[in-house]
């Protein structure tokens, strides 16, 4: 990595995943150029490893950066593939090294393609270090037993977080729909997960994955999860984040494991920590392996 000039990062697309981005590209190369259009890559540093950050990656987008013969690696945003109307002829282009998505498709073939975690939203470190949320992340000192933040509207949700109101304390915050005016902030949702053990984490709109399970990671919570749904398999997860994840998955968030579970998390201490412990010391080691694959290929 010595001999290559620094890396060079595209911005298509920053979406919500650009403070995560960011993050894993300064774990992976250190300092690196940022550009927002495709002239000022081509023409300010024409050598240097380029990663391209966009959604809906369909090459006339693409298009002056193959005029050029311009290699770069991809990273496709924003694709939850089940329904999807979007055009993936471009990870075989000869031109396009490899590609990044944030989600897991299991027909992608992994010589091409690398999954990785959604990641947080975009504003949800906002005011405040890492160091500083890795540390708060640590601390057992919380006011609720659990917590929701979103609409409960779709998926299931509603039943879900029925079966965990008679766990008190808990929070609970409505909102109409996602990124809608009585949603909270990004720090004040962070604060309320510092607050909290856990994060009922039900699948999003169409895909088993969600902001909320990293948002819940990253804040030293439990999360919960789906194991499988109707157009996704059980190995989902494993196959995103390895099979040596430590989250709890579940086939149904409202089944009695489930509220077992969350009862055990609320009487014993001891358990609730041990099982804190473990699933913040592996997020740790996962974000580094992750940081680890964007850079491995260079």
């Amino acid at each position: 990595m010595d001999k290559l000039k620094k890396v060079s990062i595209l911005w298509m697309n920053e979406g919500h995943e650009k403070c995560w981005l960011s993050h894993l590209f300064h774990e992976s190369f250190g300092p690196f150029m940022e550009f927002k259009n495709i002239n000022q890559a081509l023409n300010q540093n024409s050598h240097s490893p380029l990663f391209v950050v966009m959604n809906n990656p369909v090459q006339n987008r693409l298009q002056k950066l193959i005029n050029a013969n311009r290699t770069f690696f991809l990273v496709n945003l924003g694709d939850e593939f089940i329904p999807t109307k979007q055009d993936h002829s471009i990870y075989d282009h000869p031109l396009c090294l490899h590609v990044f998505r944030n989600y897991y498709r299991p027909s992608d073939d992994p010589q091409k393609v690398t999954s990785f975690p959604l990641g947080y939203g975009r504003f949800f470190l906002k005011n405040i270090s890492t160091k500083n949320m890795e540390k708060k992340a640590l601390s057992s000192k919380r006011k609720y037993i659990w917590s929701f933040a979103g609409t409960s509207r779709k998926s299931g949700r509603r039943k879900t977080l029925s079966r965990l109101l008679k766990f008190e304390p808990y929070f609970y915050h409505e909102t109409s729909g996602w990124m809608a005016p009585n949603a909270l902030s990004g720090p004040n949702y962070r604060e309320l997960l510092l607050d909290s053990f856990v994060v009922p984490a039900p699948r999003g709109n169409c895909n088993l994955d969600c902001f909320r399970l990293y948002e819940a990671l990253e804040a030293g919570c439990i999360p919960l999860i789906e194991k499988s749904s109707s157009i996704q398999s059980a190995n989902y997860f494993s196959n995103l984040l390895g099979t040596d994840c430590p989250v709890l998955s579940l086939p149904d968030l409202r089944s009695a494991e489930s509220v077992a579970f969350v009862e055990k998390i609320k009487k014993d201490s001891l358990f609730r920590e041990a099982t804190r412990t473990r699933i913040i010391d592996w997020w740790g080691d996962h974000k580094h392996f992750v940081s680890k694959s964007f850079k491995k290929l260079l």
